[in-house]
């Protein structure tokens, strides 16, 4: 699947996406006239809300595309971008320079250079599992099979698709496997163009060890943020007044709602916190919601009932009347994955938000900021205790991981005053220098240590999840059916006829149990096992090691360097 859509090469594989929302980012500074006259919508926002009303609009018609079925349209999306960046540009008089007015100081320069080292991050080839899993091989499957006829043996994590999936269309139609990390890097520049006197803000940002994932991640959750956070924003500075305002204000809530499950109750909480603001606002305000509810809401909860037989999939599957298995299982795993329902005596996960309790959490911490602000009272009142409240709501799904907390982090960042405590700020040097460091030392590894300007492959070997394995894997999958008990989840780079762990783990078939094994793998006609153990179970398998393989644990987390040696059975189950 990877090889048929993107380039072995690291300047093609990058330079189109970043073409793409450059082009987006400027036209976004348009003058809109009517009229002869200026209309200007949320003061100097209006670019940011211009960017991501752009981006909501492609979500919008790709859910139609997919949903009728049409995938040959995505070949015309990029052609028809173009035309109307033309007919733009010749409609409307474009005046990027006269919106920066960026006066170029010491502090300026400072977060310039990190912007710079940031984007390296940024472009670099695809590697973190989650979007090696889900993110960008669910878009790449959907651009290149549609969503009928879906095999859960493989793919049942496309349950959990929602419009971040569908945004990321535009990687397979632009070719380019990193544009949710440079989409997630623009957001962030977006954001500091309209916000440039906030350096507190940015320095906290810079020196949270969970920004290194967001930044170089195909997950766009600090894409989707930082839309909360701009929404928060124009609350908190009552900047929403004309029924236009309202309305494109609800729209990219309902957008923002759409981009994960639990993004609902957040979006849910900012709209009542809007109407608390604005009670003479309340009529009009639901009149919008409700039409956003059938524009935003309705074409992905199609899709999913089409294609799924359930709007909310994973989750509700018994009130549609199905109650299948694979969707309860995985709606639990969902919700107990990492957090605390399952886990809630181990002490160790209530502190991770904060500190890192191991080498492979370094960059999923918020860090100790974050501890700091989270218990400054004067800020929480000063916010209406709005972030403490989205922890709350975020603890009572069963979530814990450092992630789920971003948008309370965010709001907590930007409206610190910098002539608060000075040991916050000196924490956030402390933080800086380690997240900087860390970057850099990744830097060298990936430009000069790698090579991946002209040896990408061999950047990906290091770095990225399961794509070295599945050279091995693939070369036993042409024309017959293996199952990776060394792979725990689905790979992009797999090939078709390859079945990772996950769904005998889902299902419950991987525990021993002999009858649910065999009829796994009768009914998937399995050829071949790679497991880590020297013998199968069960017994009566009468295996036949054909091979032996060393496999890399392929982390971006360089201090991670694990070998393991696996084997290769042929099965042969006329015994069982």
């Amino acid at each position: 699947m990877y090889g048929s859509f993107y380039s072995d090469n690291f300047f093609l594989n990058f330079i189109t996406s970043f073409i793409f929302l450059s082009s987006l980012f400027f036209i976004s500074f348009l003058k809109i006239k009517f009229n002869k006259k200026e209309i200007v919508l949320f003061g100097n926002y209006q670019p940011v809300i211009i960017f991501f009303l752009f981006l909501s609009f492609f979500t919008l018609i790709f859910n139609f595309i997919v949903y009728f079925d049409k995938i040959y349209l995505f070949r015309y999306i990029t052609f028809l971008y173009f035309l109307l960046i033309i007919f733009i540009l010749v409609k409307f008089e474009n005046s990027f320079f006269s919106h920066l007015n960026i006066k170029f100081n010491k502090k300026n320069y400072k977060l310039l250079l990190l912007f710079l080292i940031f984007l390296l991050i940024a472009i670099l080839p695809i590697s973190d599992v989650d979007s090696v899993s889900v993110h960008l091989r669910s878009a790449t499957y959907i651009y290149e099979n549609g969503l009928s006829n879906i095999d859960y043996n493989k793919n049942f994590e496309f349950l959990s698709i929602s419009n971040s999936e569908i945004l990321l269309l535009l990687s397979p139609i632009l070719k380019s496997d990193n544009f949710g990390s440079q989409l997630n890097f623009f957001t962030i520049f977006f954001l500091y163009l309209i916000s440039k006197k906030n350096f507190n803000f940015f320095l906290f940002l810079f020196s949270c060890p969970l920004f290194i994932f967001l930044i170089s991640t195909q997950k766009l959750q600090l894409f989707f943020s930082i839309i909360f956070l701009i929404l928060f924003i124009l609350i908190q500075k009552d900047k929403i007044k004309s029924k236009s305002e309202i309305f494109l204000f609800i729209s990219l809530l309902s957008f923002y709602a759409t981009g994960k499950v639990y993004y609902v109750l957040l979006s849910l909480l900012l709209l009542i916190y809007f109407l608390l603001n604005n009670k003479d606002k309340l009529k009009i305000s639901i009149i919008f919601s409700l039409i956003n509810l059938i524009i935003i809401f309705l074409p992905i909860f199609l899709l999913k009932y089409k294609f799924f037989g359930n709007p909310t999939a994973p989750f509700f599957d018994e009130i549609f009347g199905n109650s299948r298995d694979i969707f309860t299982n995985y709606s639990l795993a969902l919700r107990e994955s990492q957090g605390w329902l399952s886990d809630y005596k181990n002490f160790l996960i209530y502190i991770k938000p904060f500190l890192p309790t191991n080498l492979a959490d370094l960059s999923n911490t918020l860090g100790l900021i974050f501890f700091l602000l989270l218990f400054d009272l004067k800020l929480q009142k000063e916010l209406n205790f709005i972030p403490l409240i989205i922890i709350i709501t975020i603890l009572s799904t069963g979530q814990i991981l450092s992630r789920y907390y971003f948008e309370s982090f965010l709001l907590l960042s930007y409206f610190y005053l910098e002539k608060r405590n000075n040991y916050i700020k000196l924490i956030g040097n402390l933080q800086l220098i380690f997240v900087i460091c860390f970057t850099l030392v990744f830097i060298f590894m990936a430009y000069v240590d790698k090579n991946v300007i002209f040896e990408k492959n061999k950047y990906m070997n290091k770095f990225s999840y399961g794509f070295y394995n599945n050279n091995i894997y693939n070369k036993y999958a042409d024309e017959k059916i293996v199952l990776t008990l060394t792979q725990g989840r689905a790979n992009i780079f797999s090939n078709k006829n390859i079945i990772p762990r996950s769904f005998l783990e889902i299902s419950d078939i991987y525990n021993g149990d002999k009858e649910k094994f065999i009829k796994f793998l009768n009914d998937n006609k399995i050829n071949f096992i790679i497991s880590y153990k020297d013998k199968l179970q069960p017994a009566c398998l009468n295996e036949e090691k054909i091979a032996v393989i060393e496999e890399i644990n392929a982390t971006r987390n360089f201090l991670n360097n694990l070998r393991l040696e696996s084997y290769v059975y042929k099965v042969d189950k006329k015994n069982c």
